[in-house]
């Protein structure tokens, strides 16, 4: 029957065969490792077989934004702390199949050691080429703590007894103080 035929012709033209292609996404910025500023703008390219329906902004696996049209940009919040982030943008497609793309990013001041960040204030030293808060100021690494929020790195972690504000590092190698 010809109209059977056009309408599973129609159905597969719009919603694809049975196993979807998840849609391809690109972050086109910031790029992998980029030094950025609190609110800094993410941008993507987000293409499908059939459709994208909507994307989605995460930073540090939290969802920020969802948006459902092109282009295809958000803002990351204003009150991102010091340190490397994970943004990740999602895109779905018509039938929920999602793809996804990651880079890293850093808020601070690029450093290579502590004396590097001197000029930002006695207090600041270096973690992953960025100037943090460091020990001696409210919030800064190694200080007590009792939740994220109260730490400059918005991460305030347990070693089983004692709660401290911490950043992330690279403990192979030689980022971390």
């Amino acid at each position: 029957n010809a109209t059977t035929q056009n309408s599973h012709a129609e159905i597969t033209s719009v919603f694809g065969g049975s196993t979807p292609t998840p849609p391809t996404v690109t972050i086109t910025a910031p790029v992998e490792g980029a030094p950025v500023n609190p609110g800094f703008p993410v941008r993507a390219d987000v293409v499908d077989d059939t459709a994208v329906t909507k994307v989605a902004l995460y930073i540090d696996n939290q969802l920020v934004d969802e948006i459902t049209g092109t282009p295809w940009v958000f803002n990351a919040p204003d009150d991102l702390g010091d340190g490397v982030h994970l943004v990740e943008v999602r895109g779905y497609d018509l039938v929920g199949t999602m793809g996804k793309s990651s880079v890293e990013v850093v808020i601070g001041a690029p450093c290579e050691r502590p004396s590097d960040c001197a000029e930002q204030g006695e207090t600041f030293t270096c973690v992953g080429g960025r100037c943090v808060q460091g020990p001696g100021a409210p919030g800064g690494l190694g200080e007590p703590c009792t939740m994220d929020p109260e730490c400059s790195s918005g991460q305030c972690a347990s070693d089983g007894i004692d709660m401290v504000c911490v950043e992330v590092c690279d403990l192979g190698g030689a980022e971390c103080p």
